[in-house]
């Protein structure tokens, strides 16, 4: 008999418990929506930001390497640069301030970010006349999320010495 007695009992709960169960796990998940959203809006600045320092460096590296390795800077305008290897092939750069172009192949460009890269003479460090020159490399993007600034200093190969002092004797400037 007890053991129907304890089947017929409807104990549950009333309906002002099941709605404080509602709105508290409402208000958790809506919690839990904020912060995920919270973190992906940081995550996606972050990876903005880093996205704008790996480009600024790649660029940065390839051409700092290049003129390492060249004999000669053919043409050196504020949008073209044209380094002369030493087997006789030539590396053409081309800067628009949207994108960089290596030998016709697109090695930077990001929407909605601006590269400004510049290569100067260095003239901070004393050379003697008959030390190879050093020019300063500087890589810039801006972006609206980020901006980022990279430079080297590259010493040119001896062997390009001559050629490169008949070349940065005339124009150079910002390639934009």
């Amino acid at each position: 008999m007890r053991l129907i007695h304890f089947f017929k009992t409807e104990g549950g709960f009333t309906i002002q418990e099941i709605l404080v169960v509602l709105l508290v796990s409402s208000l958790l998940v809506g919690f839990c929506y904020s912060l995920f959203s919270l973190t992906k809006k940081f995550l996606f600045k972050w990876q903005t930001k880093a996205d704008v320092h790996l480009l600024v460096d790649r660029v940065l590296n390839t051409i700092a390497l290049d003129i390492q390795k060249a004999t000669e800077l053919s043409e050196f305008t504020d949008s073209t640069l044209v380094i002369e290897r030493e087997n006789g092939g030539l590396i053409r750069y081309r800067f628009d301030g949207v994108r960089i172009t290596r030998s016709g192949d697109v090695i930077a460009t990001e929407e909605g970010l601006s590269i400004l890269v510049s290569i100067l003479p260095d003239t901070s460090t004393p050379r003697g006349p008959d030390d190879p020159p050093n020019l300063s490399v500087k890589v810039e993007g801006k972006s609206k999320a980020s901006d980022y600034y990279a430079e080297t200093r590259v010493r040119v190969r001896k062997s390009g010495t001559e050629a490169f002092r008949r070349t940065l004797g005339g124009t150079h400037g910002t390639q934009n």
